[in-house]
């Protein structure tokens, strides 16, 4: 374990880590350095124009550097870890503390996506800071915010706020669920307009709300996913307002006439006698919209 070039030992210049020395039996790794001529009692001379000292700070400092290089392959802070990712660890992070508001308004529920943050007050207000590149912050535009903002666009109190990774959606006091935000796998739960930051702005999901007869109860996000608990009325106001009703002696019948916005079905019979409904939706129903319809007494 010689060094023909200065005559010290690996233990002694440092070149064994504690286990290697163990299990070799070589004095500890953190002896002082000596020379290989006192451990074998015979004299070594290094080779003429060697400078011993600077040859011992030259090995030990390409440990060193070794050991540093072995340090970031396992912490991953060379992007070549196992799992390919950063130590989370060695990022930068605040200590704990307190969030300013331009209210006084205590807060009731928090939601934060991947790098943005949703705050509901009390008084169904909606706040929201962080990463606003994806539209996810509500406020119209792609701007970050380095400070709780007002959401303005909402027409009413909300209720339940949740954040997905980059999107973000509100539920309102009449169960309608305002979304803003990245739309590329459908988590705003809209159609996708043609025209510039329509994503920014908060808009509802069509035929939500109470004047639909079905109101959100509950809202969540994951992800790239948006999740609704619906509580549904096959009558409202609305569909009857926007339905021809045609009846016999046994049976009341509805068929949507709105083309301006999807029906909720295609045809919605009600018994007389017990009140029972049945709606009729799937592929193989007729769409009657724009039909007079009778109802046959014999068939």
């Amino acid at each position: 374990s010689g060094c023909s070039a200065c005559g010290c030992c690996k233990a002694c210049a440092r070149e064994l880590d504690g286990q290697e020395a163990r299990q070799r039996g070589i004095f500890d790794a953190v002896k002082e350095m000596i020379p290989l001529d006192l451990l074998l009692a015979v004299p070594v001379t290094p080779p003429p124009g060697v400078n011993v000292e600077e040859h011992i700070h030259i090995r030990q400092e390409e440990k060193r550097q070794r050991i540093n290089r072995r340090h970031r392959l396992e912490e991953g802070q060379d992007g070549r870890s196992e799992r390919g990712e950063k130590d989370t660890s060695k990022i930068t992070t605040f200590p704990p503390g307190a969030v300013r508001l331009d209210c006084e308004m205590r807060a009731v529920q928090v939601s934060c996506g991947f790098h943005h943050s949703v705050v509901l007050m009390e008084n169904g207000d909606v706040y929201t800071f962080g990463y606003g590149q994806h539209g996810q912050l509500g406020h119209g535009d792609v701007n970050s915010r380095g400070s709780p903002t007002l959401v303005q666009a909402l027409p009413g109190p909300s209720v339940q706020v949740t954040a997905g990774s980059n999107h973000t959606a509100v539920l309102l006091s009449d169960g309608q669920v305002f979304t803003f935000g990245s739309f590329s796998k459908g988590q705003l739960g809209r159609p996708i307009l043609d025209m510039p930051s329509w994503n920014t702005k908060p808009s509802p999901m069509p035929n939500i709300g109470a004047k639909y007869g079905r109101k959100a109860m509950w809202i969540g996000a994951s992800g790239d996913q948006t999740f609704l608990r619906i509580d549904e009325a096959l009558i409202n106001s609305h569909v009857l307002a926007t339905s021809e009703i045609f009846a016999s002696k046994h049976i009341i019948g509805l068929v949507p006439t709105s083309v301006s916005e999807p029906p909720p079905f295609k045809c919605l019979l009600i018994n007389k006698l017990d009140g029972s409904c049945r709606t009729f939706n799937d592929s193989e129903q007729e769409d009657l919209q724009g039909f007079g319809l009778c109802l046959d007494p014999v068939y």
